[in-house]
């Protein structure tokens, strides 16, 4: 049998959570772009996917000059910037955004992104409405924000397994997510010796 090239932990894996401040100030506004916005509903039904979502534009999630991607980018470009330099990276490149409606017994399940990181924007939210969950890869076991609310935001890795959870209440929830790669290092870790690493 063979062992683990590398077995000591030194990787946590960081998901942020905060408010977003602009939120009642661009609702109402993405709420109504995204009307006109085309997409369709994704429901998946196999031996993998097991997926009820009433409607998504990720299909399009690659093409950022989408109205409201655009309005969407202007506000979210810097606070994505001040995240990436909390976790210590320096330029970010935008691969996709996309948003996703929930209605009552909707419902995306386990999966991961094929990026550095993604996150969650609930954009419309109402209460009891079912919020990201993830699966610890430590223990196996189901972790979830059970305290979110509209407006917040979670930022975390893409390798990170998670899922909508089935929408129970019999109103539509809205959020919007995205792929993001980290292409630099902060610069004040460029001058950080190997022997204060501590790695090995």
């Amino acid at each position: 049998m063979n062992t683990p090239l590398f077995t000591k932990t030194f990787i946590n894996s960081a998901i942020l959570k905060g408010k977003f401040k602009e939120h009642q100030k661009i609702k109402k506004e993405l709420l109504s772009l995204q009307k006109d916005a085309p997409g369709k509903s994704s429901v998946l039904n196999d031996a993998y996917y097991k997926d009820n979502i009433t409607f998504t534009d990720w299909f399009h999630g690659s093409n950022l000059k989408r109205p409201w991607v655009k309005f969407f980018l202007q506000h979210f470009v810097p606070y994505w910037g001040s995240m990436a330099t909390e976790l210590g990276y320096g330029e970010l490149r935008i691969n996709k955004v996309w948003f996703q409606r929930y209605k009552k017994s909707s419902i995306h399940n386990w999966h991961v992104h094929g990026a550095n990181y993604t996150g969650v924007y609930y954009l419309d939210f109402p209460k009891g409405s079912a919020a990201t969950e993830f699966i610890d890869p430590k223990d196996n076991k189901t972790t979830f924000f059970n305290n979110i609310e509209e407006g917040d935001i979670i930022f975390f890795p893409c390798y990170v397994i998670h899922r909508s959870g089935l929408q129970e209440i019999d109103k539509q929830k809205t959020i919007i997510s995205w792929n993001l790669d980290f292409v630099t290092v902060r610069k004040d870790l460029l001058h950080i010796s190997d022997k204060k690493r501590g790695l090995l």
